[in-house]
């Protein structure tokens, strides 16, 4: 009789350390693993963001002072329209950088609900996805402010070539 309780009771301590055991963090999950990854790229893609924007910002400054240059007063329309399209991008710029950084902390919410277990599998891959999504989608539209201020940037040379003749 010992004996049957004891090995019972062995046999129920090893039934449970085997499930406790063998219950994954949800942090050690491919899923989280990715998402974790994704986040950094993300960051990556908010700093570089960041760092445009400044060059943006140091280039608008720049043309405002050249075009204040060569025109002294009474700056012509051509100038004045560029730079208001110039400074409608920096606008648009700003805006985006403040809606990634509020993606960022959301991303960055829902790793510590997957960590910690108040999401389920699906949830997390579902919000995952969506966030995904939206962070694509501030990409392109960041890709294409790019394109935009580069052409205002080859135009503003061109000007200034222009004014030098």
């Amino acid at each position: 009789m010992k004996k049957q309780i004891t090995l019972l009771t062995i046999g129920s301590l090893l039934c449970l350390w085997m499930i406790t055991g063998c219950q994954t963090n949800p942090a050690e999950t491919e899923e989280h693993k990715t998402m974790v990854s994704e986040h950094a790229e993300m960051e990556k893609d908010h700093a570089e963001m960041e760092t445009s924007h400044g060059d943006m910002d140091a280039m608008h400054r720049k043309l405002v002072a050249d075009h204040l240059a060569v025109s002294a007063d009474d700056a012509d329309s051509s100038h004045v329209a560029m730079e208001e399209k110039h400074m409608a991008i920096i606008t648009s710029h700003e805006q985006l950088i403040a809606k990634h950084k509020s993606l960022l902390a959301k991303h960055k919410e829902l790793e510590d609900k997957h960590i910690s277990g108040e999401l389920t599998l699906a949830q997390l891959k579902e919000e995952h996805q969506q966030m995904k999504e939206e962070h694509n989608a501030m990409k392109t539209d960041h890709d294409k402010m790019l394109e935009e201020h580069n052409q205002i940037k080859a135009d503003h040379t061109q000007m200034m070539a222009d004014h030098q003749e």
